[in-house]
């Protein structure tokens, strides 16, 4: 996997997720295909100056969703057919419950909108 991910310090998640998030947008934007065998634990934790640990939780949560494949002793690989454990339905609860903030926040229908789709054109770069 020659595409950057990056870690965020100021971000209020753990470092596992964002991770696991990077590969996720990888996955999404064709960068990582089917079969495709991620970092090495060792290697992904030095070239991001974390724990091995937190990678392989990334890799572990990765799992849980259905995205990669875990075996012992080798590398974690992009699964044949990548599923998402989240259904359509679960994104669109997702969906209402930001457009909510952001009504909170004072924004319209139409400023959450474009930012949803500035949202979605960066995480497929």
């Amino acid at each position: 996997m020659d595409a950057v991910i990056r870690i965020d310090p100021a971000d209020p998640s753990p470092f596992y997720v964002q991770i696991a998030n990077g590969v996720k947008a990888h996955i999404a934007a064709g960068r990582l295909q089917s079969g495709d065998a991620l970092p090495s634990l060792r290697d992904l934790a030095q070239d991001l100056g974390v724990n091995v640990n937190t990678v392989k939780a990334a890799y572990e949560l990765l799992e849980r969703m259905n995205l990669v494949y875990l075996r012992r002793g080798s590398r974690a690989r992009v699964r044949q057919s990548p599923v998402s454990s989240a259904t359509e339905r679960d994104l669109r609860l997702a969906l209402k419950k930001l457009f909510v903030d952001a009504r909170l926040a004072g924004l319209d229908a139409k400023a959450f909108l474009r930012l949803c789709k500035q949202a979605a054109k960066e995480g497929l770069q």
